[in-house]
């Protein structure tokens, strides 16, 4: 007579049960109609969310950054690139419903950030690397204190640093670079 071997129908069954339930993991999930408008994002495209109804989505190219922003949750989109201008996108980050920073990479010359306060009216530059090479890897505010905010940016060429870390305590308005050397990291 033939021995069953349970073990190996006992594996079967896991494995089975577990594909169930990660097929289930993102149903969740929902298509956002508004988002059909969005176009000419680019190839690094960001999503920062404020909370559940509103959030901008970032990116563009050298030359047409773009910016998107929703307050009911997807719903629809409107475009908030207003005035601006410069190099491709690579960061962003949402203070509140009307204030946005999102930071660049231009394919020569020096990296920016640009900050609107208006809902995306008019954007003005806030903050520039200097030297060529650099771009913006990450904007992040804090949690409990939002006018604390960090961003990081490759270093300008020549200048030695392996990244820099810039610090604003007034919502990007101002910031403190912090020069840093060895190993690079990205927020």
């Amino acid at each position: 007579m033939e021995e069953i071997n349970y073990m190996k129908f006992l594996k079967l069954f896991v494995l089975a049960a577990a594909l169930i339930f990660s097929a289930n993991t993102y149903s969740q999930w929902t298509y956002c109609a508004g988002s059909i408008g969005i176009t000419g994002l680019g190839t690094n495209p960001g999503v920062y969310c404020l909370d559940g109804n509103t959030a901008i989505v970032v990116g563009g190219v050298t030359g047409a950054p773009r910016v998107f922003k929703t307050t009911n949750g997807g719903v629809n989109f409107v475009n908030a690139s207003g005035n601006l201008t410069g190099g491709e996108i690579y960061a962003g980050c949402i203070i509140d419903a009307n204030t946005f920073l999102v930071g660049d990479g231009p394919a020569s010359g020096t990296a920016n950030i640009k900050r609107t306060s208006d809902g995306g009216t008019t954007w003005t530059t806030v903050l520039t690397t200097g030297g060529a090479g650099g771009f913006f890897n990450g904007i992040v505010k804090a949690n409990l204190t939002p006018g604390f905010v960090v961003a990081q940016s490759d270093g300008p060429t020549g200048s030695g640093a392996t990244c820099v870390m810039y610090i604003s305590t007034n919502s990007g308005a101002t910031w403190t670079p912090s020069l840093q050397t060895g190993v690079g990291f990205t927020i």
